[in-house]
């Protein structure tokens, strides 16, 4: 890309902060919804239970 091609952004401080303060408040918010929520297992997570007929080698 030729420099003229380029374009030119100005961005102000008070932009850029707000940008971290918004950022930072939604992981604040997702990370207090996951604490409230038990976290579901996947299927690939969940331990699997023998039968009763059946014992482990643990």
């Amino acid at each position: 890309m030729r420099r003229r091609e380029i374009p030119a952004f100005t961005l102000k401080l008070s932009d850029l902060k707000e940008y971290e303060q918004a950022k930072q408040e939604k992981l604040d918010k997702k990370s207090c919804q996951t604490d409230k929520q038990p976290k579901a297992a996947t299927s690939s997570q969940q331990a699997r239970k023998l039968p009763p007929n059946v014992h482990s080698f643990n």
